[in-house]
């Protein structure tokens, strides 16, 4: 009798480490699976955030090209004979719309350059003589505003 309960032992002791091997392999591959899985939805997480993040920059370099061209219009517009009143109060109005969308998407830093170059498009409007901006005191602000709007692009 001992002879067979050794070897219902060995079969008893075979079984479970069959089992128990089994056990961890499939353990390993639901882990490895599931491990897989994050590495995978965190990927499209990251390449999604990079394109919206692209995105971004795309809108907000519109919006700064947006303020150029107002101000440049306006620049233009101050340029005719006869100074047509009514253009001219779209145009200020179209660089003061351009100069809040330019606040709504930037920081602090760029404040500055957009408000001298605003208040000198808007402010030489009135004291024209039909020969536009000054070109010496004009292209100085468009610099400085290009400037700040790059460093504020990052």
């Amino acid at each position: 009798m001992s002879g067979s309960q050794s070897t219902k032992g060995s079969s008893t002791r075979t079984l479970l480490v069959g089992v128990l091997g089994a056990v961890i392999g499939l353990v390993g591959a639901i882990g490895a699976s599931a491990l897989g899985g994050y590495w995978a939805n965190k990927s499209v997480e990251t390449s999604f955030a990079n394109q919206r993040t692209a995105q971004i920059q795309d809108q907000r370099r519109q919006v700064f090209a947006d303020f150029m061209k107002s101000t440049a219009v306006m620049c233009s517009d101050l340029d005719t004979a006869p100074r047509d009143t009514a253009k001219l109060e779209a145009a200020v109005n179209d660089v003061l719309s351009d100069q809040e969308r330019v606040l709504l998407v930037t920081g602090t830093d760029i404040q500055g350059p957009l408000g001298n170059l605003a208040n000198y498009v808007i402010q030489t409007a009135p004291n024209s003589t039909g020969h536009g901006c000054d070109n010496q005191t004009y292209f100085p602000y468009v610099n400085a505003f290009i400037a700040a709007a790059r460093r504020d692009l990052g």
